[in-house]
């Protein structure tokens, strides 16, 4: 037998099959969802909605199902009661988005106070460097500047091995130079690198500073007297 009663008509006489006259929308969902199927994913979904409902009830003004009036429709019968803004609802916002702001900013300030390691600059970088010489070492010996490119790479346990290109004023380039020495990092982000190169008397000590969190390095030697370079190394 066909019912005589119209969709406004069934969607009035239709209640959640539960004893609260006043289920918010979040519950009535979530309590609904484990009859559909899928029920495994579904189901801890509706848990999480249930929890989530509970939380803006207790913070928030709650909103309820409407009562059906006489002239209805699907939408309109769901449709909520809008919010209204008022120091009940105002108060625990501004405490909730405090609390983010500052747990954001405790999160910054750890991040930028983390002391560096040498695992910081591990890996491979990519570099640029300027530099000048004494043509021959006496004094007042005439000025060579140069430039050159490179790939420095880093293993994270103080050492270090690099290839680079140089080319010199009036002087032939030296291409795929390999070289290779040891560094230490220190917690301020600073630190010292002893670089051996083939047919030079000794290592070259150059003093650095690593910025952006190891993904920019800069190098300036400090020894031997005589060249000066200044290197700007960045993560591959």
């Amino acid at each position: 037998m066909r019912s005589s009663l119209t969709g406004c008509e069934r969607s009035r006489s239709w209640k959640p099959a539960t004893s609260s006259s006043n289920l918010s929308i979040i519950q009535w969902v979530a309590l609904r969802m484990p009859h559909f199927p899928s029920l495994h994913i579904i189901s801890k979904l509706a848990k999480l909605l249930i929890r989530l409902d509970i939380f803006l009830q207790k913070n928030f003004r709650s909103s309820t199902l409407p009562r059906h009036n006489t002239r209805c429709g699907f939408a309109t019968c769901l449709r909520r009661e809008p919010l209204t803004r008022n120091s009940q609802m105002e108060k625990p916002m501004r405490t909730l988005l405090l609390a983010i702001l500052m747990t954001g900013t405790g999160a910054a300030n750890d991040a930028k106070s983390k002391p560096c390691t040498d695992k910081t600059i591990e890996g491979s970088y990519g570099y640029t460097f300027i530099g000048s010489r004494p043509t021959f070492p006496v004094p007042d010996s005439a000025i060579v500047e140069g430039r050159g490119v490179g790939i420095r790479i880093f293993d994270g346990h103080g050492n270090f091995t690099q290839i680079d290109s140089i080319k010199s004023v009036n002087r032939p380039a030296l291409v795929d130079q390999s070289a290779s020495g040891t560094y230490k990092v220190n917690s301020d982000c600073t630190g010292t690198l002893f670089l051996n190169s083939p047919g030079a008397p000794g290592p070259a000590e150059f003093r650095f500073v690593i910025v952006r969190k190891g993904k920019e390095v800069f190098f300036t030697l400090v020894n031997p007297i005589g060249p000066m370079t200044l290197t700007h190394a960045i993560r591959q």
